[in-house]
This record gives C-alpha cells, structure tokens and sequence, in this order.
C-alpha cells in the first residue's frame, strides 16, 4: 500500500470533513444577515420556520459529515489492502497525518494563547474534535469493510459465501 497515497486521501477526507463542518452553518448565517426573501433558498412557511429547518438539517450535516468522511476513508483503505498488515500500514499512515495536524493546532492554539487573545483558543477545539471523529470514523471503516469477510469461526472465507455453517449431518451415519 502507497503510504504516500494513504496520507493524501487522509488530509482530503479532512479537510471535507472540515469544510462540511463549517460551511453549511456560515451559509445559513451568511442568508440569515442578509436578505431571506431576496435570497437563492425557498422559503417554506414563514422565515423563522425556514430557518429553524435550515438550522436542524446543517446541525445534523455538522455532526455526521466527519464521522461519515472518516468511514469512507477506512473503507476505502481496508479495500486497498491486500492483508491485515496492509491494513494497519494504512491506518498508521491516516493516524500520523491525523496526529501532525492534531500538533499543529495544538501548536496554533499555544502561539494564539500566548500572543492574542485567550478565548480563541476555545474555536481552535472544533478542528481538534474534527480530527479526532474523521479518524475513529477511518478505523470504523475499516471494521465494516473487514466484518464481511470473517466468519464467525475467524476465518477469513470468500466474498460472497454467504454460510459459514458446515453441512448438515448425514441421516445414514447414526
């Protein structure tokens, strides 16, 4: 497995968990302050109810796009390896890209603390917390895509073998 390759696809699913992270709400605020009914969203109801849907379905966009990135991506890392040990190879290599970016905000928020002002140290959690989510979400992935090719027994068997069990007994045999 490409190293190289796994760390690209790891900061892209990042960086669209992030941006799935902060733009639906940045939309809906950037509509909210301007001018609803001259705006490109349908207003459904009054403007307050529109914007009450808006605001639950960007929420609920918020909190599932990292989890949902973070799958794709271990999903798509089990079924570039060809072994368990390819496996971890690239869950190792999406945890360092993730773990790089954990101390460079980690590092962001120590020069922001030290230099501005404390309390934006509090909007630096969210990338944290992105970071965090996406790559839990890798390893959860991965469990997925692996989960349908071992049996109960622990043995890996063909995809598409839908029974595991052994053959009925033979009457004959008693």
């Amino acid at each position: 497995m490409d190293r190289k390759r796994v760390a690209a696809t790891t900061l892209a699913a990042l960086v669209l968990a992030f941006l799935l992270r902060i733009v639906p709400g940045y939309l809906v605020d950037q509509w909210v302050t301007g001018a609803p009914e001259a705006g490109i969203l349908p207003i459904f109801g009054t403007v307050g109810q529109t914007v009450s849907a808006l605001l639950y379905v960007t929420s609920a966009v918020e909190a599932l796009a990292p989890t949902a990135a973070g799958v794709a991506l271990g999903y798509w890392i089990a079924r570039q390896a060809v072994d368990d040990d390819e496996l971890r190879d690239g869950l190792r290599a999406a945890g360092a890209v993730g773990v790089a970016l954990l101390g460079l905000t980690a590092l962001a928020a120590v020069v922001v603390a030290v230099v501005s002002a404390p309390f934006l140290v509090v909007a630096l959690s969210m990338p944290l917390s992105v970071v965090v989510v996406t790559l839990l979400g890798a390893v959860a992935g991965a469990g997925l895509e692996r989960f349908d090719l071992v049996g109960d027994d622990g043995d890996v068997r063909a995809a598409g073998a839908d029974d595991p069990s052994p053959p009925p007994a033979d009457a004959d045999a008693r």
